[in-house]
């Protein structure tokens, strides 16, 4: 029962807060591209790549978390505010999943996809 609160609580895109399901994501990708573009001219590879080798996992998660770490922030007090706006209650560990949804995987996706694009782009130049 309580799953199913969560589940219809996030899918609502109209409402309080609704704003955030287009802002927070975009916010996210803009940092994901600006990383992306940093991590192809260093020549490091694609950030989730990058996240399965052993040597580079926690610096890379301590980067990501250093360039949207605010917006993750932000994104966990505004859901928490609005949840409880719209129910009454907290819900943090809701928050903390929305959070994630919201920030962290448009990010790593954008941040991932610019690397890719910009590495080819750079290595078309340089040819």
């Amino acid at each position: 029962m309580r799953t199913l609160i969560i589940l219809q609580d996030f899918v609502r895109l109209s409402g309080p807060g609704s704003l955030r399901f287009i802002l927070q994501p975009l916010m996210s990708v803009f940092f994901g591209i600006k990383d992306g573009i940093t991590d192809a001219k260093l020549g490091n590879d694609p950030f989730l790549f990058s996240l399965f080798k052993s040597s580079e996992k926690k610096s890379k998660l301590k980067e990501a978390f250093k360039s949207v770490g605010k917006v993750f922030i932000i994104a966990i007090i505004l859901d928490i505010i609005f949840y409880y706006i719209i129910s009454g209650t907290f819900a943090p560990l809701q928050s903390l999943l929305i959070g994630t949804i919201l920030v962290f995987i448009p990010y790593s996706i954008a941040r991932g996809f610019t690397n890719r694009i910009y590495s080819a782009k750079l290595k078309k130049n340089k040819s």
